[in-house]
């Protein structure tokens, strides 16, 4: 590569590497983002040059994540995500106050994290769902089932419970 390529400050500082090895890791970014043979500089890059550039940088950098683990995780993750607005909503319902409804979420928070250091309601209750996240990214076997299916019907109680205390009371 020569010096007006379109990032010469990362070509000499690119994981400390030198010479062949620097001038192949920078062709397989360019590569990578389809912007081999373009003789302009950073600067003078489109938007969506640049976004390309920044996705390979990004893989390059970090490596190409396990993408099955990585989704299931995620999914993982949303659910649980699920089961705590679910919650907040009912206690958002529930208590006069919404500072008290956001100190009863923390406290449902806490509740999930000490759960899911037990074995047993780790693996049925939505505590487990990040202990289950977390195995899942490690490669390692996971128990998700049962805290997804018993995630779901929390998710539902709280939101049918929400609605009936709703229908209680005017708006």
């Amino acid at each position: 590569m020569d010096d007006r390529a379109p990032i010469p400050a990362l070509r000499r500082s690119l994981f400390g590497l030198r010479g062949d090895v620097l001038d192949a890791r920078v062709a397989a970014l360019l590569d990578l983002a389809g912007l081999t043979g373009i003789g302009t500089r950073i600067g003078g890059f489109s938007r969506g040059m640049k976004q390309r550039l920044g996705v390979a940088l990004t893989a390059v950098l970090l490596g190409v994540g396990p993408a099955p683990e990585t989704l299931a995780a995620v999914a993982l993750w949303f659910v649980y995500a699920i089961v705590m607005l679910s919650a907040m909503v009912l206690l958002s319902a529930v208590l006069p106050a919404p500072a008290a409804a956001a100190g009863a979420g923390l406290g449902v928070y806490a509740a999930f994290a000490v759960l899911a250091q037990f074995e047993a309601t780790s693996r049925i209750t939505p505590a487990g769902l990040m202990p289950a996240a977390q195995a899942v990214l490690n490669g390692e076997p996971a128990h998700w089932q049962a805290p997804v299916a018993t995630s779901i019907a929390v998710s539902a109680a709280c939101l049918a419970a929400t609605v009936w205390r709703f229908s209680r009371r005017e708006i």
